[in-house]
Order: C-alpha cells, then sequence, then structure tokens
C-alpha cells in the first residue's frame, strides 16, 4: 500500500475539476470551428466526450491514488519539453490505459480515431491555458519526438488544430475556469486517509488481493464493478445458473455497506449468501450499515451475521455495525 496523504489527494481532486472547466472551454471553441464548416456531428461528438473527459480519475480508485502520488508533479509535466521520469510513468500508464484519447492507449498511436485526437488537441490545449504555456503548438511539437510519434497524417491534424486553438484564444486566458473557486464536499483529512488505507489497495499491483475481480458463491457470482467512484468498492451480485443480474453490495471507505437484492429475487437468501461471500474477504475493521425500522428481514439477518444495534436520532431507521467478521469468516468456511 503506498503512503498518501491529504495534501496530494485533495490537490489532485482541485486539478481535476479545473482541468475539466478548461477542456470543456477548449472543446467548445473547437466545436464552434467545426460547426462553422459543415463538420457538426464531428463536433457534437466532442462536445460528448467533453462531458465525460478523464472521468476514469473519479471511477477509479487505483487510477485516483496513482495521479495522486504524482500531484506535486503536474506542473512540471505540462512544461513543453518534459520528458516523463519512470515514477510519472508508472502512475501515468494506470490512466493512460483507460483513456483513448492518450496516443499511449493504442498499441499503436497511429491507431487513434479523429475523435481521440480531436479530444487529445484539445486536452493539450486546456493544458497550456491551466498553466500557462506559451502555446499548445509548442508542446505539440516537443512531445511529438519525446512521446508520440505520430505518422505524419495523425501528426498534421493535431498540428494543424493546436494551431487554429492557439489563434482564436489568443485574447482568451481561461481565468474564469482556473480562478473558480471549487468548495468541494469532499475535503480530504487525516481520518479520510485511513479509511482509504483500510481498502489496502495498491495502485501500483497488477491485482489487489483483498478485493477480487470476482467472488464465488454457491449460487451466485459477484463481479467488481470498476464504474463507479474512488470512495467505494463495489459489486454486482450475479445468478451463476441464468447469469442474471439480481442485485448490488458497495462497500465506502469509511465503512458504510449498501446491499439490495432486487424485488423480484427476495425471499431466497440470496442476500445472505452475497453478504458472506463478499465480506468473508474484508479485512475492515468496522463496517456499518443502515435498514428501515420495519425491515424485518435485513435485520434478522444482520444480527445472525454478528452486527448490533447502534443508537441513532432517526426513528425511521436502524444502523447496524460491526467490529468484528469473525462470525461472517466461520460462515463462509462451513458453507
Amino acid at each position: 500500500m503506498i503512503k498518501i496523504d491529504p495534501e496530494k489527494l485533495n490537490k489532485q481532486l482541485k486539478d481535476y475539476f479545473i482541468h475539466r472547466e478548461c477542456i470543456r472551454k477548449s472543446c467548445k471553441y473547437l466545436t464552434e470551428y467545426l460547426n462553422q464548416h459543415g463538420r457538426g456531428t464531428e463536433g457534437m461528438t466532442l462536445m460528448s466526450r467533453a462531458d465525460v473527459h478523464d472521468i476514469s480519475k473519479l471511477r477509479h480508485l487505483n487510477e485516483f491514488l496513482a495521479l495522486a502520488s504524482i500531484s506535486d508533479n503536474i506542473k512540471d509535466m505540462s512544461n513543453q519539453a518534459h520528458e516523463l521520469t519512470e515514477e510519472e510513468k508508472r502512475a501515468l500508464r494506470i490512466h493512460w490505459q483507460n483513456n483513448p484519447h492518450h496516443a499511449e492507449f493504442h498499441d499503436n498511436p497511429n491507431d487513434m480515431s479523429n475523435s481521440d485526437s480531436n479530444e487529445l488537441t484539445c486536452d493539450v490545449h486546456a493544458r497550456s491555458k491551466q498553466f500557462g504555456n506559451p502555446s499548445c503548438v509548442g508542446y505539440i511539437e516537443a512531445q511529438q519526438d519525446i512521446r508520440w510519434h505520430f505518422d505524419k497524417d495523425h501528426y498534421r491534424r493535431i498540428y494543424t488544430y493546436g494551431a487554429l486553438l492557439d489563434d482564436i484564444t489568443q485574447d482568451d486566458d481561461f481565468n474564469d475556469c482556473i480562478n473558480q473557486d471549487f468548495d468541494l464536499s469532499l475535503k480530504f483529512n487525516d481520518k479520510s486517509i485511513a479509511n482509504l488505507e483500510k481498502f489496502n489497495i495498491d495502485p501500483f499491483s497488477e491485482t489487489d488481493v483483498i478485493f477480487e475481480n470476482y467472488i464465488m458463491t454457491n449460487r451466485l457470482y459477484l463481479r467488481r464493478n470498476d464504474q463507479t467512484d474512488f470512495v467505494m468498492i463495489s459489486y454486482e451480485i450475479h445468478l451463476k445458473e441464468v447469469n442474471t443480474l439480481i442485485g448490488y453490495i458497495n462497500i465506502r471507505c469509511d465503512g458504510e455497506v449498501e446491499f439490495k437484492i432486487f424485488t423480484n429475487y427476495r425471499g431466497k437468501a440470496f442476500g445472505a449468501e452475497a453478504l458472506v461471500g463478499l465480506l468473508s474477504i474484508c479485512q475492515m475493521d468496522y463496517l456499518y450499515t443502515k435498514v428501515r425500522a420495519d425491515n424485518e428481514s435485513a435485520i434478522k439477518l444482520l444480527r445472525s451475521l454478528g452486527f448490533t444495534d447502534e443508537p441513532t436520532k432517526d426513528e425511521c431507521s436502524i444502523k447496524f455495525s460491526t467490529k468484528s467478521l469473525d462470525r461472517i469468516k466461520e460462515l463462509r468456511r462451513t458453507s
């Protein structure tokens, strides 16, 4: 497990939101040009990609932690002639493999589609504006020799659009994006860091043995879902026999467990089987969940698994928590 600290995580989160505003603005400029030249569908594709640009940074815990580890290097990496260090490459590879607008996503950079290269150009332009670089083109020229090595056609496309963006934004410093005061609901502190570390995830390991991709029980398989957010581990619950999705279980880094079996599949103890399967491999030292006060089956299940009632001011729900998963692990062994 790498050591992370609140300052780096907060810096990474703030950079994500600022860059998101900048990339949307760069894409809007290029989209307006494309629309004016009869290529509106290409512009629409670009703006749709702007809406989810780099969203993997928030959806993948490994990626977020890896990028946070080099958050102090962001400005250096945005310099035109910067050559990535081995530490930076190691962290960025996790991001590259989730984003086809990076040349390194592809086995050969010339496999990039036009939509990929349009987004890459806007990405470079947005970063240039964000860090006050003199031009987007300067970065493209330098990184072509250092990293990308595009063929003539791909390089011409990226260079042409980069020069266009430099020209039409020469009087726009993007300060309206850069100087925004993001009031983020999540502020990292020592407690939140400790909670994340309880996930026991090493972003630079090809596998993390604590939360596996698949967990098998007698009747079910649980498949880990990466499309969530960086403070949560999520599993889909499937019936083995018919390969049908029947529910889900989420564990947040503060220990909150949320689980549901869909209405049509209740009454067959699937929830108990799935919970025992997942929690029997969990090594967190505190877990809790909240259920409706009238949900007798869930209350009975949680008590049988060793969860105990915790006082709460909410009369409509009951909070159950446990500091020991020994009961659950014993049930998994005996089953």
